[in-house]
């Protein structure tokens, strides 16, 4: 639960969709064979030369598919750490597995809100909500419905 000021109500509240973490994972994925087709290509180019040994590139190897378990274990508590609030008087985001985050924005500042949706969100129904004030920025990532919350703000915004 997200801390309140006195006179301050709940209007809104959700966290991501599981499919965030399908998105996340493709990513890493993505980020983990091109640093191994590199650790590939390097081998490659030195093992002829005597300036890699096998058990080293297997050593990088190990490495990097270890990096890619952490990573993924990591966004999979991430994401469930994650939550996003709409107060009447502000919106909220709330987050973080070692030490929670807590960031808000107030209507007063608030300027403008953003839904987007790029291919793969599109793909797994799901879409992001950017909330502009100035130079801050908050996302709500992961939402199966962003137009709701994104109305919510934008009629404050208005008044």
């Amino acid at each position: 639960m997200v801390g309140l000021f006195r006179g301050e109500r709940i209007q809104y509240e959700c966290n991501p969709e599981g499919n965030l973490l399908i998105i996340w994972t493709a990513s890493t994925i993505i980020y983990t064979v091109v640093l191994v087709a590199g650790i590939t290509a390097l081998y490659a180019v030195f093992e002829p030369m005597g300036l890699i040994d096998t058990m080293t590139y297997i050593f990088l190897l190990g490495f990097v598919l270890a990096g890619f378990v952490l990573i993924f274990l990591y966004k999979l508590f991430m994401l469930n750490t994650y939550e996003y609030y709409i107060t009447n008087m502000r919106v909220i985001w709330k987050g973080g597995m070692f030490s929670v985050r807590e960031r808000s924005l107030p209507f007063g500042k608030i300027n403008d809100t953003e839904v987007t949706q790029d291919f793969f969100r599109q793909v797994l129904g799901i879409s992001d909500l950017k909330i502009h004030a100035g130079g801050q920025e908050l996302v709500f990532e992961g939402l199966k419905d962003a137009n709701k919350p994104s109305e919510l703000v934008s009629k404050r915004i208005r008044r």
